[in-house]
C-alpha cells in the first residue's frame, strides 16, 4: 500500500464539505503519479521502458463517504488491486484522520501506436517492472480477466 498526503483547499469543496468531484479525480491521478515517482517510473520513464504512450484511463469511479474542509490533510492509500492481460485497477481510500472519507477506483491501460492507432498493450512488463521496485505491497498478486 501507498500512501500520498494531499492538504484540501477551500477551491476543493464547497463551505459544506463537499468536494467538486473533478479535484477527487485529480487527486487519485496525483497519488498514482506520485506513487510511479517513488519508483523512479516516471511517464517519460515508462516511455523509454515499455515502449508505450502512457498510462491512459479506462474508467473510474468513487463513492464519498464523509465530508472535507479546506485545511483538512488527506491521505490517499493506493493498491494495485487486480490485473487484467491489458488493463489493471488501481483502489483508492481517502482518509482524514481516522475517517474514510472516499472509496475509489480506476482501470489503467497500457497505450502503444499501432496501424490501427492507439491500442492497448499488455500489462506483463508493467507488472514485472514496478514488481522489480516496489517494496511498498501495492501490487496484489491476483490475477483476472482478460
Amino acid at each position: 500500500m501507498f500512501s500520498y498526503t494531499h492538504r484540501i483547499f477551500f477551491g476543493d469543496c464547497d463551505p459544506a464539505g463537499i468536494m467538486f468531484y473533478p479535484h477527487h479525480f485529480r487527486l487519485m491521478d496525483a497519488t498514482f503519479q506520485a506513487w510511479l515517482a517513488s519508483l523512479q517510473l516516471s511517464q517519460a520513464v515508462l516511455r523509454e521502458e515499455l515502449n508505450i504512450v502512457g498510462t491512459g484511463l479506462l474508467d473510474a469511479s468513487a463513492s464519498f463517504r464523509s465530508p472535507v474542509r479546506d485545511g483538512n490533510a488527506m491521505a490517499h492509500l493506493l493498491t494495485m488491486e487486480t490485473w487484467r492481460r491489458k488493463s489493471f485497477e488501481v483502489r483508492y481510500q481517502g482518509f482524514v484522520g481516522d475517517v474514510c472519507v472516499i472509496e475509489s477506483k480506476e482501470v489503467r491501460g497500457l497505450f502503444t501506436h499501432s496501424e490501427k492507432g492507439l491500442v492497448l498493450s499488455l500489462t506483463d512488463p508493467f507488472r514485472n517492472l514496478i514488481a522489480e521496485r516496489d517494496n511498498n505491497g501495492c501490487i496484489q498478486k491476483h490475477r483476472t480477466g482478460n
